[in-house]
């Protein structure tokens, strides 16, 4: 069992940044980490929760990536949300597959959002539809 620990992910800039995300909180079980931004409405968020269905095993992964805009009125800096991405993962599992099988299952799907995938890739961040 993993501890409530920090989690550390790169970006894809051309350079790529690397985003220290914080243990923040826990409510029932959903337990979230953190990027702060100049206001908490703008911090970049993962959250993660488990259930259990029977025989299988639900993991549930989100993440928020708020866009923060200062605008200045009056002559006054007020920083706002201007704009958020959302990305929500579940991820299921049988209680009788292996630890290979859940392990392959979880990198196929991580490496299908690589962006050399097109038909992934340019969908999501392209924005282009199917034919």
């Amino acid at each position: 069992m993993p501890a409530f620990q920090s989690l550390t992910v790169n970006d894809r800039a051309g350079t790529p940044v690397a985003h220290a995300f914080l243990p923040r909180e826990e409510v029932k079980g959903v337990y979230k980490v953190s990027e702060a931004a100049a206001i908490t409405a703008g911090d970049k968020a993962f959250t993660v929760s488990t259930s259990k269905l029977s025989t299988k095993r639900k993991t549930r992964v989100k993440f928020v990536f708020p866009v923060v805009v200062t605008e200045t009125i009056n002559g006054v800096a007020v920083s706002s949300v201007s704009r958020s991405n959302y990305v929500d993962a579940v991820f299921t599992m049988d209680d009788a597959s292996t630890l290979q099988e859940r392990n392959d299952t979880v990198g196929l799907f991580a490496n299908a959002l690589g962006a050399g995938v097109v038909l992934i890739h340019s969908t999501i961040v392209g924005g282009e539809g199917i034919w």
